[in-house]
Formats: C-alpha cells, structure tokens, sequence
C-alpha cells in the first residue's frame, strides 16, 4: 500500500497503536526510528556528531510544535489516549474513593501523561485526527485510504463513526423509515453496506454519494473524525 512518505513509513500502519515519540515524529515526516526505517545505504559517508546534532535541532523545533498541538487536542478530548496502567489502578481503588475525587485523580493523570508525553494513541485515530488537520502537518505520510484494509471494509471505528452520523442525521427517525422514505431506491442492507465500506454488497461509487446526499452527510466527515 502506497504512503504519501514512502517505504520507509509503511511498517507503522502495521502497528495498532502509536508512542509519542512514534506519533510526533510521524506528524512531522520524520522517521521514528532513523537507523531502521532510513538506514544509510553501503559507501554513504557517516555523519558528523555535528551534523547529527544540528539536524537534531532543526528538526526538534517541528516535534516541539506538534506535541503542543497534540496536548491541546488531548486535553481538549478531540484526540483520545490509550488507557495505561495506572488505569487498572485507579479501577482497584474505585470502590473505596468517592467518584468526585476519583475523577479528580483521573484528570490529574491525564494531565500529567500528556504533559509528559507518557501516551499511547490509536493508529486509526491518529491518522484521522492528522488528516483532518493536514495545513499544520504536511509531511504527515498517510492517507484516509492507508486505514482501508485490502478488501476496502472500514475499520470498526470508522463503521462506528459512520453509525452516529447516520443516527444524528435522521433525528429519530429508523433506518427502515429512511430507506422506505426513499421509495424503495435505498434498502436497510445498501445503507449498512455503505456505513461498512463493503463493495459487495453495493455499488459504493454509486450508492455512498446519493446516500450521503440524501442524509446531508459531507463525505469530510463520513470518511473522518
């Protein structure tokens, strides 16, 4: 699967989760892990302790940004973290704490993890979060279509995602009434298969643009979060 940074980046989509430094690094187009995902090939000329360290600098001062902007987004709760193992902890204590300041603690903790960089995010998440912000990212190197597993389905999250859309867009109203509004047009099973991204059971091309119409859905936001 193609990446808009190349090779070198493909291996993370293989990861369920990025660290911090994976994620920071990835937000800026730079490798994580230079010595494996960039390795000098034979008869390059090794660096300099100089030039490693100046090219370290310059491009810390871009890791710097994006972890600001990835704190706000944490603390702001546009852009979940993975529970850590303080979370099993706090879930022994919870029935001897009073939920306020059980709460209390958990905000404490998230602060602290975010201000630390202790994190852990979602792939899928990530890459949404990222995209959707790409005029501060650029060199972000993947794509919505890099979450689409060969067989085109959408992710459990995006299906997710898809469902509270639809759900908020008919106010109400069933998945059959819509379908029925539609005078037959638009079936249960042609809305479900394009909440899932399953080509055969519909002709996405089609079906995904008029459903989305019908629904007054953009696709920015049908295909991200």
């Amino acid at each position: 699967m193609a990446t808009r940074a190349g090779s070198w980046a493909t291996k993370y989509l293989d990861f369920a989760a990025w660290t911090q430094d994976e994620f920071r690094n990835l937000l800026c187009g730079f490798p994580p892990n230079p010595s494996e995902d960039t390795p000098l090939a034979p008869g390059t000329p090794v660096p300099s302790r100089t030039q490693v360290a100046d090219k370290f600098i310059a491009e810390e001062v871009h890791r710097v940004n994006a972890d600001r902007h990835v704190q706000d987004a944490i603390l702001a709760g546009d852009l979940k973290v993975l529970d850590p193992p303080d979370e099993k902890l706090l879930a022994k204590v919870s029935a001897v704490v009073d939920p306020d300041e059980l709460e209390a603690i958990r905000r404490a903790l998230a602060h602290h993890r975010t201000c630390n960089k202790a994190y852990r995010v979602s792939r899928d998440a990530a890459v949404r979060w990222a995209v959707r912000r790409r005029e501060l990212f650029p060199a972000f190197p993947f794509t919505l279509d890099d979450l689409h597993p060969v067989t085109g389905l959408a992710s459990i999250e995006l299906k997710d995602h898809r469902r509270r859309l639809v759900k908020r867009a008919l106010a109400g109203q069933s998945q059959s009434e819509f379908c029925r509004a539609t005078g037959g047009d638009v079936t249960v099973d042609v809305l479900r298969a394009v909440i899932a991204g399953d080509g055969r059971r519909a002709d996405l091309a089609k079906r995904t643009p008029q459903i989305l119409a019908l629904l007054g859905i953009a696709t920015n936001d049908w295909n991200a979060k």
